[in-house]
């Protein structure tokens, strides 16, 4: 069998082939929400590569877009001459209505849920943090339906949620990371989060930098937003933020492709042996 039907993507269809002049190609199927994205690639060197490469195509296809509709079955597209004896004018429609796949533009994935902490935060100059996150909030707010907050009332929201991460009212009223360390940085986007109650939160290398202590309150306040209703993915190459953000699930990511999953004691044992056995085994 290929090795793309073992990944657990949810590959249900494939077919192999192989040309001297194209070498290796493949075309995979998946369905996924109602929708069915096919991926056909060829030129590939090897086996595992084809397989490793539709992979990511697939991963790409189902995570970064969204099918839009275009037409549906009860509004007329266009309008075209008949001609049978004398011109006719029939309306022309789809009978099961027409849906595109469009790319989710990035403030789209914001305002629906997803949260993404740089491993390099960047500086705003000029944008000042308090109309910042005041902004962000009342997106994400006007996108769940919800009544946007007033200035008056934000500012307590802020401070409240500002005063879990030791953040100073003076750095609420500074640019964006404008000026921050890197540990100021980190709690910034952690306020952030809190602030979005985000679906899903991706943390990119979030001990990047930090020393011990600003490690504990940033992970304090990952912590604090642990929730069943809330998706978190933090990325590291290290155990010791794990000490600190225990994980649920441990998974290996090696070539764009998990390549082994575990719970929390996977991490330590890649902290004792490094990642060699583990990528030689995959």
């Amino acid at each position: 069998r290929n090795p793309l039907l073992y990944k657990n993507i949810g590959v249900d269809g494939i077919k192999t082939g192989y040309l001297a002049v194209e070498r290796y190609s493949l075309a995979s199927s998946i369905e996924r929400k109602g929708r069915r994205l096919i991926a056909v690639g060829s030129g590939f060197e090897t086996k595992n590569s084809r397989s490793r490469q539709s992979s990511k195509l697939l991963t790409y296809g189902l995570t970064h877009f969204d099918l839009v509709e275009i037409a549906n079955s009860e509004k007329p597209i266009d309008k075209v001459e008949v001609w049978f004896k004398n011109p006719l004018r029939h309306a022309c429609m789809f009978g099961d209505g027409l849906e595109q796949p469009a790319r989710l533009a990035g403030e789209r994935r914001a305002r629906a849920g997803l949260f993404l902490a740089f491993q390099y935060a960047v500086e705003l100059p000029g944008v000042s943090g308090m109309s910042f996150l005041r902004a962000s909030v009342n997106a994400r707010l006007r996108e769940q339906g919800k009544e946007e907050v007033d200035q008056l009332g934000f500012v307590k929201i802020v401070r409240a949620e500002a005063q879990k991460l030791g953040i100073s009212d003076d750095m609420l009223k500074r640019a964006v990371n404008v000026g921050f360390s890197g540990g100021e940085k980190k709690r910034y986007e952690i306020l952030q989060m809190a602030l979005l109650k985000p679906v899903m939160a991706i943390l990119d290398e979030t001990d990047s930098g930090l020393d011990v202590d600003a490690l504990k309150i940033v992970s304090q306040g990952v912590n604090l937003l642990r929730d069943p209703q809330r998706s978190m993915l933090v990325i590291t190459h290290y155990q010791r933020l794990l000490s600190y953000i225990v994980p649920d699930k441990v998974h290996i990511l090696s070539g764009g492709l998990i390549v082994k999953s575990g719970d929390k004691s996977l991490a330590l044992e890649v902290e004792k042996n490094g990642y060699a056995g583990i990528n030689d085994a995959a």
